[in-house]
């Protein structure tokens, strides 16, 4: 039977102790060799992380009312004075509507945004990491018009990303929920404004503006017989109104001769108020004899 002679283990050692005792005197003399860096200047470049999330600094350089929705949370509004600011937090996304472009100054995570648009122009916006998307951009009016389109829309809309979300259809009351929850939110965050009209005849016009823009319109009925001073046709209507300062203009009379009488009143509103546009149109004589005068009254309740 051949004898097999185990190995020297401790030769073996001893070799691999003395190879790492000669690397370490290399790596020494190399460090020796190495320039120096200059003080505070680091060995690698800096990697600047992009941190998750959005923070979102509003400040007013002009008075500007502002609905702001993170992600798809509950909208918030803000009505700001020059100097007023606010931040909104989010992880995706931020929505933001405003009556006065030119009047914000918007800081994202640290850094200066460009500004959304002239002084006095209404816009929205969806803000994110890659940069800010204008979504339209109008009037005041404009905004109260879109809004009230809109509602039925978006609550529609609200009602698929929970289908989606969920991974199968909704159930009819699923989405019911879903769409009265939206609408919450958004009436919410606005303002709503009732316009009421009295003793105004069905023959004449009645326009109202807000911030100079239609708002809303009943034309005069045709004629068709029927007397000056017949009778009046009420007048009804609801309009979503974004918070802030408004200026309203009402008109009655006919516009295609450019006959009539005007009011002008203005007024503050905040999210989630509501408030009456008063539109009265009173006959009033002075004694017996004398022509009935007609007095416009407008008031903002």
């Amino acid at each position: 039977t051949p004898v097999v002679t185990p190995p020297d283990i401790r030769r073996d050692v001893e070799a691999a102790k003395k190879d790492s005792e000669e690397a370490a005197r290399a790596v020494k003399e190399v460090e020796k060799t190495k320039p120096e860096l200059s003080s505070g200047a680091p060995e690698h470049p800096a990697v600047v992380a992009v941190l998750p999330g959005l923070k979102l600094e509003i400040r007013a350089a002009e008075r500007a009312g502002v609905v702001v929705q993170p992600d798809e949370k509950a909208a918030a509004s803000y009505l700001l004075r020059p100097g007023n600011s606010a931040t909104v937090e989010g992880k995706d996304v931020i929505k933001l509507i405003t009556d006065n472009a030119g009047g914000l100054q918007l800081n994202l995570n640290g850094r200066s945004l460009a500004p959304l648009g002239p002084s006095g122009k209404a816009i929205s916006v969806r803000i994110s990491q890659a940069g800010v998307e204008t979504l339209w951009a109008g009037n005041a009016a404009e905004i109260a018009k879109r809004l009230g389109r809109q509602k039925t829309e978006v609550a529609t809309g609200k009602g698929l990303e929970a289908s989606r979300r969920a991974g199968r259809p909704l159930t009819p009351e699923e989405i019911s929920r879903v769409q009265r929850e939206a609408k919450q939110r958004m009436l919410g965050a606005l303002a709503r404004l009732r316009i009421v009209a009295r003793g105004i005849p069905a023959t004449l016009d009645l326009v109202v503006r807000m911030d100079g823009e239609v708002l809303y319109r009943r034309e005069a009925a045709p004629p068709g017989g029927t007397p000056e001073r017949g009778a009046p046709a009420p007048a009804m209507e609801e309009k979503l109104v974004p918070p802030g300062a408004h200026e309203f203009q009402v008109f009655v009379g006919r516009a295609a001769l450019r006959t009539g009488a005007k009011q002008n009143v203005s007024g503050e509103f905040t999210s989630g108020q509501q408030r009456v546009l008063r539109i009265e149109l009173l006959h009033e004589s002075g004694g017996r004899g004398e022509r009935i005068q007609n007095r416009l009254v407008v008031e903002l309740q």
